[in-house]
């Protein structure tokens, strides 16, 4: 019920012309926090097509970064205002991460079905993803502190979505998304390790297209500059 308000209160916010952001900001905050202590508690009802908590979040995070990019531009001319974006992106990799732990625990069977919908087109995730790609290679190494810390939390998102650990799965200890010998694995460690593989794909396409916006040649040398 906390998880359902807090969106329903930050659904509102958003729907105004001019929201105020550092209340914005604390909500994804707070929701990061709650993510984490209750997430997995839902099982199935998180990823529900449509009404699940973990879809309705998704759909609050363009809105919000394009909020924030309003707000960086009104208030010194910045990009970002710092908090909104700060705390979206440390939220989406909660959110993110309690997702692929639970995908690989298997704890409900819906989560493996959520990670694999993660990657299609016309779904909540690419939207999600491009905006995570286009943070990673706007923010460049060093220009300042606060973007880099931005940059970095964008990363780790996308790493948390994209290595699932492997607490039930893999009964052998190997990593579930990494197993190439689907004869020898559970059939849920198969649909994940189709999931995982699908979104390297999709976030491979993302990368791709964002850099050819920005200009940027090589961004696998961004991100490896990052590491």
């Amino acid at each position: 019920a906390c998880g359902d308000h807090l969106l329903q209160i930050l659904g509102h916010l958003l729907n105004d012309a001019e929201p105020p952001l550092e209340v914005v900001s604390d909500l994804f905050r707070v929701f990061g926090l709650w993510s984490r202590a209750s997430f997995a508690e839902l099982g199935e009802r998180a990823v529900q097509t449509g009404g699940g908590l973990l879809w309705r979040f998704l759909r609050s995070v363009p809105p919000a970064i394009e909020r924030s990019v309003r707000g960086g531009a009104s208030s010194g001319g910045q990009s970002l205002h710092g908090g909104v974006a700060s705390n979206c992106v440390k939220c989406i990799g909660v959110v993110f991460s309690c997702l692929s732990q639970a995908a690989a625990a298997n704890t409900a069977p819906g989560y493996i079905p959520a990670l694999s919908r993660m990657s299609d087109p016309s779904g909540e995730g690419p939207p999600v993803l491009r905006i995570l790609a286009e943070i990673v290679l706007l923010n460049p190494k060093g220009a300042d502190s606060k973007s880099e810390k931005l940059t970095r939390a964008a990363v780790q998102a996308l790493a948390a979505i994209l290595h699932p650990t492997t607490g039930g799965l893999s009964r052998d200890g190997a990593s579930a998304w990494a197993v190439r010998d689907v004869k020898a694995t559970s059939h849920s460690a198969v649909d994940l390790r189709r999931a995982v593989v699908s979104l390297r794909e999709m976030v491979d396409a993302t990368f791709t297209e964002a850099a050819a916006r920005a200009g940027t040649d090589d961004w696998v040398e961004t991100l490896l500059g990052l590491v």
